[in-house]
């Protein structure tokens, strides 16, 4: 017999693996990363790596897990459309 847990109501409405279990108050959202560019010429091929800084998207109020999972999707979408 074959058994399928889909999980509580509020685990259905949020991306898998989304923590259920932080505390109620303002999160502040920030973003680093690293720049690996490559490089090749006739002869070669090499990479040099630029880190960015870390930069502040602002904070967030957790007043409910569903909201809090679509405003930090909104968020890595407007960094991911960054010029």
């Amino acid at each position: 017999m074959l058994l399928y847990n889909d999980g509580s109501k509020l685990a259905q409405s949020l991306p898998f693996g989304f923590p259920q279990d932080l505390d109620q108050g303002t999160y502040a959202i920030t973003v680093a990363g690293t720049i690996c560019t490559i490089y090749y010429t006739d002869t070669s091929c090499y990479t040099e790596t630029t880190a960015l800084p870390t930069l502040s998207l602002g904070t967030i109020q957790l007043t409910s897990f569903t909201t809090l999972a679509k405003r930090l999707s909104q968020a890595a979408h407007n960094v991911a459309e960054w010029p």
